[in-house]
């Protein structure tokens, strides 16, 4: 976690952006992701969770790894926060990576408002580490994060 940290604080200090600024970015998509249902390319009506069952155990699974690898912020965002709330620690390996990323992430749906291309990029970094962090904490870590 700590190398981890240092590469998120890099992006930080090589875009001249501070943590207050990046977390409170991260912190209104969330809640912004919270408040709105959006639906993009792929999502054509609301999500039934029944179709997605019936799809067999692993489509939810298959869906959350095509959105973590995207470059759309709000889809990383949107399966950043799904990975979290349901503690779904085989996806580590994914998020870690979006810290890692050297990409910036795109915003077609102005969901980051007028935010710039690298704020808007360290806020999404700053969410997997925040995702990250929240698995070591919530007690039993996955071997993924053991170290």
């Amino acid at each position: 976690m700590d190398l981890t940290k240092e590469e998120l604080g890099r992006y930080i200090q090589a875009n001249d952006l501070t943590e207050e600024k990046v977390s409170g970015t991260a912190r209104v998509a969330s809640k912004k992701l919270d408040e709105t249902l959006i639906f993009d390319g792929l999502a054509k009506k609301p999500p039934n969770p029944h179709e997605l069952l019936n799809q067999g155990p692993s489509a939810l699974s298959k869906e959350l790894r095509q959105d973590l690898g995207s470059d759309d912020s709000v889809r990383v965002m949107r399966a950043l926060q799904t990975v979290q709330s349901l503690e779904l620690r085989e996806h580590a390996l994914s998020v870690m990576a979006i810290v890692y990323r050297r990409k910036p992430y795109t915003d077609t749906s102005k969901f980051f408002d007028d935010a710039p291309p690298a704020l808007r990029s360290v806020s999404v970094k700053w969410t997997a580490f925040e995702t990250l962090r929240a698995f070591v904490s919530n007690g039993s870590r996955s071997r993924v994060l053991k170290p």
